[in-house]
């Protein structure tokens, strides 16, 4: 999800119109449109901080280029139980498939 995306998803989730969320933040409605269609790339810090307060995310959901997809708990179990099979040449080779 690009970051664009996630500030419009999570402002229409919480009910907030852009005029509204840029009055939280301290800027204009303008430049809340321009991050939500990816016209503004890089956010200064400040922005960051309030825009994720206003929001309820984390900041660092803000500054990173792709989506975090963190896999379920069970999941990393299984493969650590998994792992145990491993030889270290398995792992180091696992390790270097994206």
């Amino acid at each position: 999800m690009k970051i664009g995306d996630l500030i419009r998803d999570k402002r229409i989730e919480m009910g907030m119109s852009q005029m509204e969320l840029a009055d939280t933040v301290g800027t204009t409605t303008a430049t809340i449109s321009r991050w939500e269609s990816g016209g503004i790339r890089q956010m200064k810090r400040p922005m960051i901080e309030a825009t994720a307060k206003a929001l309820n995310i984390d900041p660092i959901m803000l500054v990173q280029r792709e989506e975090v997809v963190f896999p379920d708990e069970a999941k990393v179990l299984d493969a650590y139980r998994a792992a145990d099979d491993l030889t270290k040449a398995m792992v180091r080779r696992a390790l270097q498939i994206e």
